[in-house]
């Protein structure tokens, strides 16, 4: 019973979370260049439990092949015997089922998708084997066979099905946890301005952006020329180009599909845009910048999309959506909020009801 109270406190909790997520969005839905946010959830680690002073009989355990799906080097398994196991922050999880696919250092690892269905390589928990290890695989081929067993170029490396004794009866965990918090980096729609200075990205990539002493990163481009004839966006930050913060005589220009700055035929600079391979590597600072991790997974590339001068992208969250999103959400707090009551009263009227001798 006390368990079912961190079930629900810990779904209220992420709950909580999600609403005030949700709220930006909203906050944000005619902020031009903004990305939504979404969460992810996950249950707590799946520990095992087992039956105290039970019979010693060995009880018969399912054998035989377990399910498993791949899909473009990515596995999902399923077992009705043992248990899988993932080392986490929180120690290790044991579970019926398992997605791994190979991580950047060549290990077995959970993992988990950007908006864009691409890895994210700065997140994920290894798998590890019956003996407690990490799986190595490194470069080499690898399979999985129908019993769970690793094998590398045709031998058995590993087992990652882990059986327990005739006393675990089964897992259980302590409620729901946000994973993470990830940016959806979904294209806004297109807005025409008519503004000369106004630009919008067509296809992946960022404006490159100086301000206060950093390199951040934004698809709002909305721009402006401030005293000192600087490119700038709206609250100040200095737009780089070829030799650092772009300098024009007026706003008569013309920029083109590629980002070239043209002033009388003649190119004057260039917006420097830059593109990420990997949208975890990315962070956002406050509603439109994003910051690049010092140490990046992935590569940033040049820009390969066009540039369309006079117009303004949107942000990418449906109001509608977002509204229908926090009224479950909402639903879902308020649910948790009478479990925890109803386990308040029941526990209440056992220490003070149960057991009473009455005169």
């Amino acid at each position: 019973m006390v368990r079912g109270l961190y079930i629900a406190g810990t779904n209220m909790i992420t709950s909580e979370k999600k609403i005030d997520m949700v709220g930006n969005n909203i906050a944000n839905a005619n902020t031009y260049g903004f990305k939504k946010d979404q969460m992810t959830v996950e249950s707590f680690n799946d520990v095992l439990i087992s039956k105290k002073n039970g019979s010693n009989f060995n009880l018969e355990r399912p054998h035989g092949e377990i399910e498993i799906d791949e899909n473009n080097e990515r596995y999902h398994l399923h077992t009705d015997r043992g248990f899988f196991r993932v080392s986490t922050e929180d120690g290790i999880s044991h579970n019926k089922d398992v997605r791994f696919t190979l991580d950047e250092d060549g290990y077995l690892s959970t993992y988990y998708l950007n908006s864009d269905n691409t890895q994210n390589y700065n997140l994920g928990n290894r798998l590890i084997d019956t003996n407690g290890e990490e799986i190595l695989i490194g470069e080499n081929e690898y399979e999985i066979s129908d019993t769970g067993q690793v094998l590398v170029d045709g031998e058995i490396q590993s087992e990652l099905i882990k059986d327990v004794d005739q006393h675990v009866i089964g897992t259980i965990n302590a409620g729901v946890k946000n994973r993470r918090l990830f940016t959806d980096h979904s294209s806004g729609q297109m807005q025409s301005t008519e503004k000369p200075l106004d630009i919008a990205l067509i296809g992946d990539g960022f404006i490159e952006v100086s301000k206060d002493d950093n390199t951040l990163y934004t698809r709002n481009g909305a721009l402006t020329i401030n005293s000192n004839n600087e490119l700038v966006t709206m609250d100040g930050g200095y737009v780089q180009g070829l030799d650092g913060n772009i300098t024009l005589p007026d706003t008569s220009v013309q920029i083109n599909q590629y980002g070239e700055i043209i002033k009388n035929n003649e190119i004057v600079d260039k917006i420097t845009i830059s593109n990420f391979t990997n949208d975890g590597d990315l962070r956002k600072v406050g509603s439109t910048y994003f910051g690049a991790l010092p140490e990046l997974k992935g590569e940033v590339l040049p820009f390969e999309g066009e540039v369309s001068q006079g117009y303004l992208e949107t942000s990418n969250v449906n109001a509608i959506d977002e509204m229908i999103k926090l009224t479950r959400i909402s639903q879902n707090y308020e649910s948790s909020q009478k479990v925890i009551t109803s386990i308040e009263q029941t526990l209440d009227k056992v220490i003070n009801e149960v057991g009473m001798v009455r005169a």
